[in-house]
């Protein structure tokens, strides 16, 4: 099959990651968190949900058809002294094949229809280091805070929900 008709018959399903798949979608989230073993991600699947109660958080996952993961992120509605309520959205991650944006996209267009559907006024985004690479401007903040031993770990992005 030709990449181009791969990319045709590509589909994916966005939907809650079930405990029972934790295993399986693991070697995604260690390419953000290496230092992470399944132990410590199979707790987290497991009690995401439970500190805010299940309709306020949990983890969205994107299948292809196979059933494969291909993408996924956390997520918790918060409240926000500048929003009102926030969707958090933490530990995003998505392995783009074979169109190259379709996952985190899809991913996003999730992440919009949650915090409608929470009457969220804003989406926080905090991205894993290694998606941000290269991409530090010269801060004279974020100077004073490497000069004192901090280092850029996550980069936050706000959309507002209208």
């Amino acid at each position: 099959m030709s990449l181009q008709a791969a990319a045709m018959t590509y589909r994916l399903e966005i939907k809650p990651l079930e405990p029972e798949h934790s295993r399986q979608a693991f070697p995604l989230i260690q390419s953000i968190c290496p230092q992470l073993n399944l132990a410590n991600w199979t707790d987290f699947v497991e009690g995401v949900a439970e500190t805010l109660g299940p309709k306020n958080a949990g983890i969205i996952a994107a299948f292809t058809a196979r059933g494969y993961i291909h993408g996924l992120f956390s997520y918790a509605v918060i409240p926000s002294l500048q929003h009102g309520k926030i969707l958090g959205v933490d530990n995003f991650v998505a392995f783009e094949f074979p169109d190259r944006l379709g996952v985190t996209r899809e991913l996003v267009a999730r992440m919009d229809t949650l915090a409608l559907g929470h009457n969220c006024g804003a989406v926080h985004v905090d991205l894993p280091a290694p998606a941000i690479k290269g991409s530090k401007q010269a801060d004279p903040l974020l100077e004073a805070f490497e000069a004192n031993g901090h280092n850029l770990q996550r980069f936050g992005l706000c959309k507002f929900v209208d």
